[in-house]
């Protein structure tokens, strides 16, 4: 017997040296404690994850083409009378003047956007220069439609709404005011009671 056997079994009385079956139980420990921690971030990243993409319709904004900002400053969807408006500033960064004819805010895809459910803006009524913006507000505000035509949007405030804008417009030099043009972008954010 060694100094250090003595020395053992003062420290630590009825022990036996380690053993190879009894190092099985620290090994099936460490095992489920690393694969349980990796677990436990997998869980958390899963969660994260799902609360990010639930709560990403609260955040207001609008985007259109390049050439036209509806997000600065943030659109507004406003519950009022009974049905719901879209109020927004639309800046024209083009070269060009615009009139702007007609006007809906949809959750119809912009394809299916009937201009006859539109606001309407009479010839002058709203005209954008190069550089400057108007804000759709008050008597201006746009009206926003439900799926199918000539159904009003009818949603609570606090509600989260997703959809569309479409406008309709010519240039103040077009050949042919008839014939309209057309932007179309996406809107989103929570309602508003008015």
């Amino acid at each position: 017997m060694t100094i250090m056997d003595r020395f053992a079994g003062f420290a630590f009385p009825n022990t036996k040296p380690a053993t190879g079956n009894s190092m099985k139980g620290q090994a099936a420990i460490e095992y489920l404690m690393t694969y349980g921690w990796a677990i436990l971030v997998i869980a958390i990243v899963i969660v994260a994850l799902t609360l990010m993409t639930q709560s990403g319709l609260k955040v207001e904004q609008c985007s259109l083409p390049v050439g036209y900002v509806c997000n600065d400053p943030l659109p507004q969807i406003i519950s009022s009378g009974g049905r719901d408006y879209l109020a927004f500033t639309l800046q024209n960064k083009g070269q060009q003047t615009m009139k702007i004819r007609n006007i809906i805010c949809t959750v119809d895809s912009p394809q299916d956007a009937k201009i006859s459910d539109s606001t309407e803006y009479a010839d002058g009524l709203v005209t954008i220069q190069p550089g400057a913006s108007f804000t759709f507000n008050g008597d201006n505000k746009v009206k926003c439609m439900d799926k199918g035509s000539n159904n009003p949007l009818r949603l609570l405030s606090g509600q989260d709404f997703r959809g569309y804008i479409v406008i309709w417009y010519n240039y103040d030099n077009d050949p042919e005011p008839d014939i309209k043009r057309l932007i179309s972008g996406t809107v989103s954010g929570q309602v508003l009671q008015g």
